[in-house]
């Protein structure tokens, strides 16, 4: 019997106890002063600066889109004139409705009102358009004028055939690739085809 009573006192005690520590936790919830370092931090953001996930912008020409660029992570800078991005990829349509498709681990938009001036593509860009893949190191799209440009060397591959160059620059929508210097091209037998 006694250790019934003991038990309910300790029980009553708890109670006690949990309820006034949530009475207390509470007041000092109200009373409390903001963090300063948030404070601070969220200072220092600029009230401009926008952050997107899931980054989208496409390019309509008459009716048609003639490429989309996309991103998991898009941050406009603070005078909106830069667009930073993460994991980007961008589609483009050439003229005979074939897609190409560029991905690149980070890239730079130069805006220019609302319209990209170029985008700076690197940490790997690959390419991969009509069974042909192409890695480069970096790349700059032109919008306007539908060109992409790589200055540094430039890997083709495809079936029965791999070529390596420096420099190159693309016109995505004609599909018009140009490899510029030291241009090797290796040429394999693709098994099962007939040899003329």
């Amino acid at each position: 019997m006694r250790l019934r009573h003991v038990a309910r006192l300790i029980a009553t005690l708890g109670a006690v106890a949990l309820i006034t520590v949530a009475f207390v936790a509470g007041r000092l919830m109200r009373s409390r002063a903001p963090d300063r370092a948030l404070d601070s931090m969220l200072a220092s953001i600029p009230a401009s600066m926008v952050h997107a996930n899931d980054f989208r912008w496409t390019q309509m020409k008459n009716g048609q889109k003639q490429w989309e660029l996309t991103a998991r992570e898009g941050t406009y800078s603070e005078d909106r004139t830069r667009v930073i991005l993460d994991l980007a990829t961008l589609r483009a349509w050439a003229q005979d409705g074939h897609q190409m498709v560029l991905h690149a681990a980070e890239g730079v938009l130069d805006l220019a009102g609302n319209q990209i001036e170029r985008a700076d593509l690197r940490g790997g860009v690959t390419i991969d358009y009509a069974g042909f893949v192409l890695d480069t190191p970096e790349a700059v799209f032109f919008p306007q004028q539908d060109r992409l440009e790589a200055s540094g060397v430039v890997h083709v591959r495809s079936e029965g055939m791999t070529v390596e160059g420096v420099g190159m620059e693309a016109h995505l929508r004609s599909r018009l690739f140009t490899l510029k210097h030291n241009v090797t091209t290796v040429l394999t037998a693709v098994k099962g085809s007939r040899a003329s």
